[in-house]
């Protein structure tokens, strides 16, 4: 069902785009909750409701409801965002996937998502940047720490990952060749963000996301050239590290937190965190108390709600995977088909090695409306 762009659809739009571009700000919190009360009010409540809605509703009951029996809820606003803005969110998928229904507005609708929500991030890197160089050695932009209100550079790692996937416009055609450029460019600038704060997922992502684009983006007759495609990709990374295109002061950065990083031989810590989760996870069914984050999407989702949260939402994560795979199996991929899948590639590896909920609930919710793009565009074919 396509729903005819009225005047309030442009202005549930525009508000989503402003609501994205407060990313950065501590405002982000009350901008979805506003966001989320606005879409309720202006999508009509009875459209997009089926059983995956019902799963990510009952997940947000339960994460509520044990956050509040453990005395564990930040405030009123953060209760009333977990409670109403998964389900809006996700619905928003279905609305706006029906509101661009072109292959054209599309591409630009999946663009502007990544520039309104990272342009504030990036400029403050760029600012960042001229301060004190391409490597932040501190991984805290310095406007932050004047402000003390200083987000981990794992964070930022989190939100550069909805531009990272992006690039994936390298390899397709676009619309139009401005649309691909604006695509590579934000892409690049996201690994700016990842790079000046030493951040090594986001490396890890960029990579898989580049070889999993032009797996999709290669015809079925030019299948036997992808392994002299992969090594003529590979040598082109070999020869860049070693070539002196790159600064010195980035190689340094990075190699002087795999020397001096104890846990660098377990992604970062995390195993050891995901062991520990993972332990708790059946003796817990309430969650349980942690010091420190799982960083991972599921177990911090379990590690705060237990086992009533964890469960329909690992239900909708394996429904998600499935739609995301019918989607890659697509014999005709659009440009804007390939992207999509790179972009929620590329968030979806950031989930499984960060704190999300707790980090951010504008991604958080970003990432449900995502989700319900995908589910939208898998009924599709």
């Amino acid at each position: 069902m396509r729903v005819k762009i009225r005047f309030k659809y442009l202005f549930l739009i525009v508000a989503f785009f402003l609501m994205l571009a407060t990313s950065f700000t501590r405002n982000s919190l009350y901008a979805v909750v506003a966001f989320s009360i606005l879409a309720y009010v202006i999508v009509p409540f009875q459209l997009y409701w089926d059983k995956d809605v019902v799963l990510l509703l009952l997940f947000s009951i339960f994460y509520s409801l044990i956050k509040i029996l453990n005395n564990d809820v930040g405030s009123l606003f953060n209760l009333i965002a977990y409670i109403i803005s998964p389900v809006i969110f996700f619905r928003l998928g279905y609305v706006f996937m029906n509101l661009f229904w072109t292959d054209k507005s599309r591409e630009l609708f999946f663009l502007f998502i990544i520039v309104f929500f990272l342009s504030p991030i990036i400029y403050q890197t760029i600012e960042d940047i001229r301060i004190v160089g391409v490597v932040n050695p501190t991984r805290h932009l310095l406007n932050e720490i004047a402000d003390s209100g200083m987000m981990s550079a794992t964070i930022y790692g989190l939100m550069a990952s909805v531009g990272i996937g992006g690039i994936s416009a390298l390899f397709v055609k676009c619309s139009k060749i401005t649309i691909k450029l604006s695509y590579i460019i934000v892409s690049l600038l996201s690994v700016l963000i990842v790079v000046h704060l030493v951040n090594r997922s986001g490396l890890v992502i960029l990579l898989v996301c580049m070889i999993v684009a032009f797996m999709l983006s290669v015809n079925r007759r030019n299948l036997p050239r992808i392994p002299i495609a992969l090594t003529a990709i590979l040598l082109i990374i070999i020869v860049t590290l070693n070539s002196g295109l790159i600064s010195d002061d980035i190689v340094s950065a990075y190699q002087y937190r795999a020397v001096n990083s104890a846990d660098s031989q377990s992604a970062g810590g995390r195993t050891e965190l995901w062991y520990y989760s993972l332990s708790h996870l059946l003796t817990s069914p309430f969650g349980w108390k942690s010091g420190f984050y799982s960083h991972n999407m599921l177990l911090d989702i379990a590690r705060v709600s237990g086992l009533f949260a964890f469960i329909p939402f690992l239900i909708l994560t394996i429904l998600y995977i499935n739609r995301m795979i019918r989607l890659i199996k697509r014999k005709h991929r659009s440009a804007y088909t390939i992207i999509f899948v790179t972009m929620n590639l590329s968030m979806f590896l950031a989930t499984m090695v960060e704190p999300v909920i707790d980090a951010s609930i504008l991604f958080f919710s970003l990432l449900m409306m995502i989700w319900g793009c995908a589910f939208k565009l898998s009924n599709e074919i």
